[in-house]
């Protein structure tokens, strides 16, 4: 057994009989079915549920081409699209109905829905997550500028947050990986259509 941070790795043998082992695709708790077909019956149960849109909802904007876009940029808007609406301290989210530009009807998701629907009709338009991955003998180092789902973001605990380096902007989180558990990271990534490189770089010297 040796240490790789916070994690003892231990050979799977020295395992047999004693615990039960997990598939990384297990213990992460994605949806098994992948996100696509998640997210198509996600949009279909909400399309069943729809309601008419209430008509004091403000701030309202909607999830087109990559990007948040505000409802009144939306003229030309048709079909299904995730909406959110800041109400308070917080957003909430939406699959809405659009025509003409017009919010017709809604039906409310959870956080965490909305969260991982993003990832799919990001990368429908095109605009999938891009992530750099910088790979090092020992470690590997991720800049992100969006939050993962709970279930994709568990396996970020493999690592650490590390501070951003000077002028590498406040909105990321970066995180530091021990290069032997970066495949369930990468696998977690790729479940959600991340655009993903790794980039070979030198080991830090400390």
């Amino acid at each position: 057994m040796r240490g790789a941070g916070r994690l003892r790795l231990i050979d799977v043998n020295a395992c047999a009989g004693r615990i039960d082992l997990w598939e990384p695709q297990e213990w992460i708790g994605a949806p098994l079915e992948g996100l696509q077909e998640w997210s198509i019956q996600l949009l279909t149960n909400a399309k069943a549920q729809l309601k008419p849109a209430l008509d004091e909802l403000t701030d309202v904007s909607l999830r087109s081409n990559g990007k948040w876009m505000a409802l009144p940029a939306c003229a030309t808007a048709e079909g299904l699209f995730l909406a959110k609406c800041l109400t308070g301290p917080r957003y909430e989210y939406f699959v809405v109905q659009m025509s003409r530009g017009h919010l017709r009807q809604m039906s409310g998701l959870r956080r965490e829905q909305a969260r991982r629907l993003q990832f799919y009709l990001d990368a429908q338009a095109g605009h999938p997550l891009k992530v750099q991955a910088q790979v090092s003998q020992s470690l590997v180092r991720l800049r992100l500028n969006r939050h993962l789902p709970r279930e994709e973001a568990r396996a970020l605990l493999l690592g650490w947050q590390s501070p951003p380096p000077v002028g590498g902007g406040a909105t990321a989180t970066h995180y530091v990986i021990p290069r032997e558990m970066f495949p369930i990271v990468r696998q977690a990534l790729t479940g959600l259509s991340v655009n993903l490189t790794e980039r070979e770089i030198a080991e830090e010297r400390v």
